[in-house]
């Protein structure tokens, strides 16, 4: 219950167009955010591959797995071993939008919003980050909210002009009327 609030939060503070403060944890510590994320499925401690102690090996790793369709909750498992192993990565944008399309992939929308969230909180100078926030507008309209995929949609637009998140963000509210 308390993970759906922040998950919450973070969505309204980017559809709200707030800062970040916004959606940060009521401790306001970074440590937050790792305690928060979804859990790991039971296959996540047995299914994961071994990691080689090498963030760009490892993270080569999770990204063939996502490219083998069989081996998506396998893809799951090593990015998010990866995300608590290598904090400081310059891989964390994409592990964490890795997460969200993998999780919006079996339907985990809410997982998958966590996640996309938490590129545009964390990451909001990252190349994925329009991309990861249209998905975040995307998960909104699946759900019927279609006032905050509107206001999101229209951050993504503002915010990260020129970019492809922004175009797929401005088709879709062409198409909304």
């Amino acid at each position: 219950m308390e993970r759906q609030k922040q998950i919450l939060l973070q969505i309204d503070s980017l559809s709200s167009g707030g800062g970040a403060a916004q959606a940060q944890p009521a401790a306001g510590d970074q440590s937050g955010a790792a305690t928060s994320a979804p859990a790991a499925d039971a296959s996540a401690s047995t299914g994961a591959p071994v990691q080689s102690g090498d963030a760009n090996t490892d993270y080569n790793a999770a990204i063939a797995l996502v490219q083998d369709q069989s081996r998506q909750d396998e893809a799951l498992a090593a990015f998010q071993s990866f995300v608590k192993k290598y904090p400081d990565s310059t891989y964390q944008p994409n592990a964490n939008y890795w997460l969200g399309q993998l999780n919006y992939n079996k339907g985990k929308k809410d997982d998958a919003a966590f996640y996309f969230a938490s590129v545009v909180k964390n990451y909001p100078k990252s190349p994925k980050a329009p991309d990861a926030m249209y998905k975040v507008g995307v998960i909104m309209q699946d759900k019927g909210d279609t006032a905050k995929a509107k206001a999101v949609y229209q951050q993504v637009v503002s915010k990260f002009p020129g970019t492809e998140g922004a175009k797929q963000a401005q088709k879709r509210l062409n198409s909304m009327g």
